[in-house]
């Protein structure tokens, strides 16, 4: 995955393990790259822990986060 958003206002996408905005969440940060399968959502809600591919149900841009995803060495 890729936030190649432009900078400024709403530069980072929060992105969400249930639809609606819920569950746990992770932050993408402008001009970021992840590899999905690499990656679990934090431990902050319903799906932490979970790995970040194919399960993100929703997302929106913020202006700043600080919810990093979690790395799978």
């Amino acid at each position: 995955m890729e936030n190649s958003g432009y900078a400024g206002a709403y530069e980072d996408v929060l992105v969400y393990w249930d639809t609606g905005y819920r569950g746990a969440r992770a932050c993408i940060n402008n001009g970021s790259w992840f590899a999905l399968p690499y990656f679990r959502f934090p431990g902050n809600g319903a799906g932490g822990g979970e790995v970040m591919s194919n399960n993100i149900s929703s997302h929106h841009w913020t202006n700043a986060c600080s919810e990093e995803p979690v790395y799978i060495p």
